[in-house]
């Protein structure tokens, strides 16, 4: 099949506009349940990671290895420290993860949190959000922002 290098080029950017929108749906769950996600994706970079906010990394598979290899390997070594939940609508993949400590998510299953979270993020009737930021930083930090604000 041929196809045109403009069309590939528009498919591409369609590619990098769509992850961009997921990475910033992503990042204001995080910011507003407090969880700590890892979004793993096909090859950039020869396999780089890079912390996208401090909920969210991103994860980019190395040239010749899938993304769902780079998520085995993080679910069989994050599984041992904590509980964690693969989102993927690849049945195959949820049958290769599946263990103690790992609950996996459809895809409809993220979009439901993500919508939850951006209703959540919205002011209400006054005005006012139903979260502070203040609220999601640690004792550590809102101490020392605190003497810096009375200073």
């Amino acid at each position: 099949m041929f196809v045109h290098s403009l069309d590939l080029r528009l498919w591409f950017s369609r590619l990098q506009y769509d992850i961009v929108c997921l990475i910033n749906d992503l990042v204001n769950l995080a910011g507003i349940d407090g969880s700590e996600i890892i979004a793993v994706f096909d090859g950039r970079d020869a396999g780089s990671s890079q912390t996208i906010s401090s909920g969210l990394t991103a994860v980019y598979s190395p040239g010749a290895r899938s993304a769902d290899s780079v998520i085995e390997r993080l679910v069989f070594k994050l599984s041992t420290e904590r509980d964690i939940t693969v989102c993927t609508a690849d049945y195959a993949q949820q049958k290769v993860v599946w263990r103690e400590g790992v609950r996996r998510l459809f895809p409809s299953g993220l979009m439901d949190l993500m919508d939850e979270a951006d209703q959540e993020a919205q002011p209400d009737e006054t005005g006012d959000r139903s979260f502070r930021v203040e609220d999601r930083l640690p004792a550590t930090v809102r101490d020392v922002l605190d003497k810096m604000r009375k200073e």
